[in-house]
């Protein structure tokens, strides 16, 4: 690779602010092609005779930088003039020496740089290779003074650099050490090499749409003017103004506000969320790019004298939102004549677009934003139901493969990817471990690619054989400490019998693998380890009637056991036909329990409605997804909520209090997994999970009414083209339309029939 002969460059001396650096060089004959290959330790922008080449944020993205890091390629023909040009570029924090969740700082290395190569080919076949070196020049001069990707940006528009000019601020760039090979969290690795990679297609954050305030921007308190977008997003803003040279402005960033109008924002923790903008006079605009916040308010106010009301007027200042997405194309659509369900559905794809940046992040918000395994296992199925997530996929779980090596632990798996700095004792969380193997099959479901299997088939098996180690379970069921259904309002469900449930499921989800990819050994191993973990949970926790039953671990006497519990056992298989009937009584208990709410926390959300489906308690699955009371997922929308929470009570709105705010994010997306079980049984649309029917490639409908329902539709782009679902109840009838793409086939259930179709638009009446 070209780039691979440059040199990292950065500033000369020890630095912890941005860093800016530059190379003058001339073209003298007409160019016809010129491509730039750069990254940086940071996140980065480059400029070519001071225009910006690039309308992606926060390149080179987010990886575990001590393994790997993505280059980019820039087509940049048409910015190179003839005779003297400039390149530039800014390098800031990023992830690399800036915060990483609640990890600290400096966790991957301490000095921000740069590297790239410069190929200009001249008519006539000359060519001009500009590497990063010692020819390079460094300022610490420039309009970004500081900017971290939790904390904020620091902006003086007085500093902004003229790329070209000739002036003293600049001076002779620092020679970084290339690493040669990757250094793990634990242990040592055997010359494992640092890999500097291309950056695979279709994985930039990009612009995906901009929020104008829905109302004028009011004061509160004084001096502090907040501007309402209406919707909680992620990205950055565009503020507008029109003042004097010098005057700075502090914006800030809330999810809520109370019911006064101030702005909430304790939830964020530590992570400061501000930015800071001094301005050099007249009509200007600023743009945090190399930060990012989760909020719907903006506040504004001055940093070193007060905004007063006049001043603002004054100044006309304005705001917009910036929405930055890594998974901009969306491909699911969904609509009921339930209103509140249908903003659930807009929540819920409000909250995957909002945690689709640079990785599938738990929350936008606080001093965390990391990339939780447990979060994305329990989601994966619903996210590729509502956006093309495949490129997006395939970048994480290389992640993920490298955070299991960086981990160094046996085949452990983090509970985060990239790894970054959460080096958690306890050694890989069943539930969040699972990853590793629940999100390969819902993807290759999902896209009909292998590759998706025979990728991470090893990651796949080496967590299984730790997950079933000596030191994880006795007599198949799990014994290490593990987090279980996190934040569950129904705190009874043993933690061992989530993960035994879990590690059941991985070692069936991998045995079917096996048998795709044509390992017979494989498949007859893990078929086996699934039966004897099966028999281990029966026989500790199910009765002869198909009840469970278990003392809780805190607790010292029996209670009625868990809607979590049901839910795993009977959705991983674990429990058998014959027993069916004794565990729906018991699963109806669970439900009584709480009155006809749900209980569960993060790792029963994606089962919950799958498992009373397959108990035949469809009734009941309705009555939960259009229950309004705490604990339900419609009771959020009733409060006021436009994404998804990460607690069923996260604010109540009745009395305008918040919940705890040491973990109360108000955009966490894991709760929309009942996102999967509206697309899959009301709409009906699934795919066959057969080897050559999936991926959409045979569709099975299964459209299902229920609750009050009296309509649905809705649609999914596949690569084959949209299958759309559609149906309505009309004096009593059931009326169902269908559309089937191009060269795919597809069963359709209605009532007790099975009704073969081939590509087509269909109606039916029963």
């Amino acid at each position: 690779m070209m780039i691979n002969n440059s040199k990292w460059i950065g500033a000369p001396r020890k630095y912890d602010k941005t860093v800016n650096v530059r190379k003058i060089f001339g073209a003298d004959k007409k160019v016809e092609r010129a491509v730039l290959y750069s990254t940086a330790r940071g996140f980065y922008e480059v400029y070519i005779n001071g225009e910006k080449i690039s309308d992606t944020f926060y390149n080179p993205g987010f990886t575990d930088y001590r393994k790997r890091i993505y280059y980019q390629s820039y087509d940049i023909t048409d910015k190179i003039k003839k005779g003297e040009n400039v390149i530039g570029a800014t390098v800031t924090k990023g992830y690399y020496t800036g915060y990483v969740g609640y990890s600290g700082d400096h966790i991957y290395g301490e000095e921000n740089t740069f590297l790239a190569a410069l190929l200009i080919e001249f008519e006539g076949g000359e060519r001009l290779v500009i590497h990063t070196d010692e020819t390079w020049q460094f300022t610490d001069k420039g309009a970004v003074t500081d900017a971290d990707y939790l904390q904020g940006e620091t902006y003086d528009a007085r500093m902004e650099i003229d790329w070209a000019a000739k002036s003293n601020i600049w001076e002779g760039c620092g020679i970084y050490e290339y690493p040669k090979y990757a250094t793990p969290t634990n242990g040592t690795l055997d010359n494992e090499p640092f890999e500097l990679c291309a950056e695979p297609e279709n994985c930039g954050a990009v612009l995906e749409r901009v929020l104008k305030p829905v109302k004028a921007a009011y004061e509160m308190p004084e001096n502090h003017f907040v501007f309402d977008l209406g919707q909680n997003m992620v990205g950055t803003v565009k503020i507008t103004m029109n003042g004097e040279s010098g005057r700075t402005l502090k914006i800030r960033y809330g999810e809520m506000c109370y019911r006064d109008g101030r702005v909430y924002n304790k939830n964020f923790r530590t992570a400061k969320n501000t930015d800071i903008y001094t301005m050099k006079g007249g009509y200007e605009e600023f743009m945090p790019s190399f930060t990012s916040h989760g909020f719907r308010y903006i506040e504004i106010s001055g940093e070193n004298e007060p905004l007063t009301k006049k001043d603002f007027e004054r100044m006309n200042i304005t705001a917009e939102g910036l929405v930055l997405t890594n998974t901009p194309e969306v491909v699911g659509m969904f609509e009921c004549s339930n209103k509140d369900i249908n903003k659930l559905f807009e929540n819920i794809m409000w909250g995957q677009r909002g945690n689709s940046l640079l990785v599938f992040t738990d929350c936008p918000q606080r001093n965390e934003r990391m990339g939780w395994t447990g979060d994305a296992q329990v989601f994966a199925k619903t996210a590729a139901y509502n956006m093309n997530v495949k490129a997006f996929m395939e970048k994480w779980l290389t992640d993920l493969r490298d955070a299991q090596l960086m981990y160094n632990l046996g085949g452990a798996v983090p509970d985060t990817a990239p790894l970054g700095g959460d080096n958690r004792a306890h050694g890989g969380c069943v539930g969040w471990g699972d990853a590793a193997v629940i999100v390969p099959w819902e993807m290759y479901k999902a896209y009909g690619d292998t590759k998706f299997l025979s990728d991470n088939y090893e990651m796949m098996k080496k967590w299984v054989a730790y997950e079933n180690s000596p030191e994880r379970q006795t007599g198949f069921i799990q014994t290490n400490p593990v987090r279980g259904d996190h934040v569950a309002v129904d705190t009874s469900t043993p933690t061992m019998l989530c993960a035994t449930a879990y590690a059941a499921y991985s070692a069936k989800l991998l045995a079917k693998t096996a048998e795709i990819l044509g390992n017979d050994g494989d498949t007859k191993k893990y078929n086996k380890l699934f039966g004897d973990i099966k028999t281990a949970f029966n026989k500790k926790w199910v009765k002869q009637d198909g009840t469970i039953e278990y003392v809780p671990e805190k607790w010292d006497t029996k209670v009625t056991p868990s809607q979590t519990s049901y839910a795993l056992a009977i959705d991983f298989g674990l429990i058998d036909a014959e027993k069916m009937e004794g565990a729906k009584r018991g699963f109806k208990a669970a439900l009584d329990e709480y009155h006809g709410k749900l209980s569960v926390g993060f790792l029963g959300i994606s089962h919950l409605m799958n498992a009373l489906t397959k108990a035949g308690m469809t009734d009941e699955a309705f009555a939960l997804l259009e229950q309004t009371e705490y604990p339900s997922w419609l009771y959020s929308v009733r409060n006021g909520a436009t994404t998804i929470w990460e607690r069923w009570n996260s604010y109540i709105a009745e009395t305008d209090t918040f919940g705890d705010e040491r973990m109360n994010s108000f955009n966490h997306y894991a709760y929309g997994a009942v996102g999967e079980w509206m697309y899959g049984k009301i709409l009906g649309i699934n795919t066959s999970e057969e080897p050559d029917g999936v991926g959409y490639k045979k569709i099975i409908l299964t459209p299902t009414a229920g609750g009050s329902l009296t309509y649905a539709k809705g649609s999914l782009k596949t690569k084959w083209g949209t299958v759309k679902s559609e149906w309505r109840i009309e004096d009593g009838k059931f009326k169902y339309k269908c559309t089937i793409p191009e060269n795919t086939t597809a069963d359709l259930y209605l009532g007790n029939k099975k009704i073969p179709l081939e590509a087509g638009e269909y109606k039916f009446e029963v």
